[in-house]
């Protein structure tokens, strides 16, 4: 299975480049925009109330402790790029392609 265009290995773990849409009905992984990962917040953008919650969606998503999921760029845009730490591409891309299949 290769990696999905948003999934990119790091010697720490993996990279996803992410799409954020916050202040949506609900925290969901919502499918690819623009070849990145898109995710939708039940969160709005203020005083890091959707960072947060991107943080814990991604860590519970993902099977990782919250302190390795860390905002790499954009923490106040929507194009970020965020470093799960610890984390394999293959198990990553995966769990994003389950997902996505389950949403259907």
């Amino acid at each position: 299975m290769s990696a999905p265009p948003y999934v990119h290995e790091h010697a720490q773990g993996v990279i996803l480049e992410l799409y954020v849409q916050p202040n949506a009905r609900h925290t969901a992984i919502a499918g690819e925009y623009d070849r990145r990962l898109k995710i939708t917040l039940a969160r709005p953008p203020v005083a890091g109330k959707a960072n947060a919650e991107l943080c814990k969606f991604l860590a519970s998503t993902f099977a990782i402790g919250k302190s390795q999921v860390n905002i790499q760029r954009a923490l106040r845009g929507r194009r970020k790029r965020v470093l799960l730490q610890h984390a394999g591409t293959t198990d990553v891309s995966s769990a994003i392609t389950n997902f996505l299949r389950g949403k259907d």
